[in-house]
Parts: C-alpha cells; structure tokens; sequence
C-alpha cells in the first residue's frame, strides 16, 4: 500500500493520527515543515502475499510516517521513544484516534519500563557526547 493510497481510499486503515515535532510542542517557525505520524492497520490481504506486508508507510522526506499496528507493538516493547512519544501525543495534536487507540493510550504507562528510561537517558547522554564533539571541532 502507498502513502497515497492509505491516505485516500484506505483512510479507514488509519487507527491513529497527529502532528507531530515542532508544530506540536510549539517551537515552529515560518519555515518549519508539518510532520505527521500514524498507526494503521494491515489489510487482511496484505497477508496473502508472498511477500510480508510493509511495516512502514512514509514520503520522501518522512514528514509523513505510518507504522503498521504490528510494528508499533514491537516497537513499544522495545521501549523505542518515537513510538512511546505518539502514545502522550497532546489532545490537540491528535487528528484520528479510534477507540482501539483510546485503549492502549489509556493503558500506555505499562510501557514505561526500566528498559525505557535507559534507552531515554542513553539517547541524552548520546545528544551530550556528540554536542561536546561539535564544540571541540568549532
């Protein structure tokens, strides 16, 4: 399935939408792109292939970002934060939210684990080192 199709004829796929980066936590400008960021759900069809079904639908530039329902769950296990951030998305950043997303944004701190705060505090630590690099190259 292509962006353009999910979008559009297969718009009842979609179980979840937002806006999301700087238009969503207020730091936007005037040439600031909108990024949007979804959840959708795999046709039963997409399962007959031969082929598996895409766990991503997404543009060019990923501004525009699908995951598979799927995708998102292993991902959420794996306390990956892009995906946890979607589930704390702000009331109004949300554009479609069903109520199977309801359920598993009212059950979203199960997903707050050990394993997430460490990969939180990994990325930090990470931004930091690779600030201080910069600095030293400037």
């Amino acid at each position: 399935m292509t962006l353009d199709e999910l979008t559009g004829i297969h718009r009842a796929c979609i179980l979840f939408e937002c806006v999301s980066g700087s238009r969503a936590y207020g730091t936007a400008n005037a040439d600031s792109d909108t990024d949007i960021r979804g959840i959708y759900a795999q046709r039963p069809t997409a399962f007959m292939a031969l082929t598996p079904p895409s766990v991503l639908i997404a543009d060019e530039r990923h501004n525009t970002v699908y995951y598979s329902l799927r995708r998102t769950l292993e991902l959420l296990a794996a306390a990956n934060p892009n995906i946890l951030e979607l589930l704390y998305m702000p009331d109004d950043c949300v554009t479609v939210d069903t109520p199977e997303m309801q359920r598993l944004r009212e059950a979203r701190a199960m997903f707050i684990t050990r394993q997430c705060a460490d990969t939180h505090v990994g990325y930090a630590f990470s931004q930091i080192k690779k600030a201080r690099g910069q600095n030293k190259w400037i």
